[in-house]
């Protein structure tokens, strides 16, 4: 039981990896760097579980096709553990505290723009675990409005740690 959850949690950890890098490679030259002001944000922070019915909270509807997609689709049970709404301002910090203890962290650094595609946004993400030791550092891609989630954290009982982030463009 123990080595399944270990194999699952490196899973995680390796599709995690392949899509930030994929995100950093796929911003490619041809896109167009505009100022924006100010994005609209939000953070849902979730527990993964098994269990022996599928169940989503359904204050997670947002997340939910990509809940069902590996490597989150090895869980079934996935429980709210809370939501952030916040404006993020251009270059300036912003920091949430999280259920489990910890800290993410969100810098909004640019808008990429490219004829007949959806804005993309370059984020920058920190997160910390509660005794302060950094658990991700990475800069990011994402369409406005798209959701990143990020998993792998164990936690207490058994459970794994999912926090899913989106932001938009607040004058699209």
């Amino acid at each position: 039981m123990m080595r399944v959850a270990m194999d699952c949690q490196a899973r995680a950890r390796r599709a995690v990896s392949a899509f930030v890098l994929a995100a950093l490679l796929a911003g490619g030259a041809s896109l167009a760097y505009a100022e924006g002001d100010a994005v609209s944000c939000e953070v849902l922070e979730v527990k993964a579980s098994h269990g022996d019915t599928d169940r989503l909270d359904p204050r997670l509807r947002a997340i939910e096709g990509k809940l069902k997609k590996p490597p989150f689709s090895d869980w079934n049970v996935f429980e709210s553990l809370g939501a952030h709404e916040f404006s993020a301002q251009r270059r300036h910090p912003v920091e949430i505290s999280l259920a489990p203890g910890g800290e993410l962290g969100l810098l909004f650094q640019d808008v990429m723009r490219s004829d007949g595609k959806k804005p993309r946004l370059r984020l920058s993400l920190t997160l910390d675990d509660a005794e302060g030791k950094r658990l991700m550092d990475a800069t990011i891609q994402l369409d406005s409005g798209d959701w990143y989630l990020v998993g792998g954290q164990s936690m207490d009982d058994g459970a794994v740690y999912v926090l899913a982030a989106s932001c938009d463009l607040s004058d699209d």
